[in-house]
């Protein structure tokens, strides 16, 4: 008998001076950095998007105080530590403020 392996996804966009968005397929995920990015950051409100059944999908953080960088850079960060592995980043956009996406997986069984 094969082993049921499944793996999740997550999806890390900032764009410097507008915005950090999380994206993945763990809902628990986009629960806990909610709760963190609240501790460290209390004039953040992060707006979470549900899919159809209800689970958080996106976590999108704005009013960060010109400190997008710093918050995208510690999610990552964080990722890392948990054990996520990014496997492709790419830029996407040209001039000041392009975004800097960064992709995730991480074995969950």
């Amino acid at each position: 008998m094969s082993e049921d392996v499944r793996y999740g996804y997550a999806l890390v966009i900032w764009q410097a001076f507008s915005f950090v968005e999380i994206q993945s397929t763990e809902p628990e995920l986009l629960t806990e950095l909610t709760k963190q990015v609240q501790e460290k950051l209390p004039k953040c409100h992060p707006e979470r998007l549900l899919n159809v059944f209800g689970e958080d999908y996106v976590l999108n953080l704005k009013k960060l105080s010109n400190k997008d960088q710093e918050v995208g850079l510690w999610i990552i960060r964080e990722l890392c530590h948990q054990g996520w592995e990014p496997f492709a980043t790419e830029v996407a956009g040209q001039g000041a403020a392009p975004s800097h996406n960064t992709h995730f997986r991480k074995r969950l069984r």
